[in-house]
């Protein structure tokens, strides 16, 4: 944890410190238990990606995550139910209100994706073991404020403000 606040405060001072990656992978939460992969997603800012059951939501609109974290863990982009899968190791390390640009769409993170029992159900894993490995690196959440596209392939950077 002190690690991450160290790195937190580093971008805040330091706000050249570029930060960006590229969209590995894009799903689609279609309902409560379906998630398609897709090679693109609309946004519309304040209510989230069309044709997504988290579409009109205030918060938790859109799921992040590392794929480095990803690998560690075992799992394939999508597993964890995240619509998008970027190559940013330091994904976690940014401070909740950051602003991404993933494609032309504007992202705020608003906090960690908690582990949770029913996600390590869903994994067949000891729910206490999934939680304890994922804790801290589950993904970021974010609400979506602009309208836009994301498609596999695009930059995702962190915005200085």
């Amino acid at each position: 944890m002190r690690e991450r606040a160290r790195l937190a405060c580093s971008l805040k001072r330091y706000p050249l410190l570029m930060v960006e990656g590229k969209v590995v992978a894009l799903h689609l939460k279609a309902g409560p238990d379906g998630l398609m992969p897709v090679n693109h997603l609309e946004a519309v800012g304040g209510k989230g990606f069309v044709g997504d059951r988290c579409f009109g939501w205030k918060i938790r609109q859109a799921l992040l995550i590392s794929t480095t974290d990803l690998a560690e863990f075992g799992y394939v982009p999508g597993e964890l139910r995240e619509q998008i899968a970027v190559d940013i190791p330091s994904l976690q390390t940014l401070p909740v209100g950051t602003r991404m640009r993933v494609g032309t769409v504007t992202l705020q993170l608003e906090s960690d994706c908690e582990p949770c029992g029913n996600m390590a159900r869903r994994l067949g894993e000891d729910p206490k073991a999934f939680m304890s490995k994922t804790d801290g690196r589950r993904g970021m959440l974010a609400k979506v404020l602009s309208d836009g596209e994301i498609n596999t392939g695009d930059e995702a950077i962190v915005l200085d403000d």
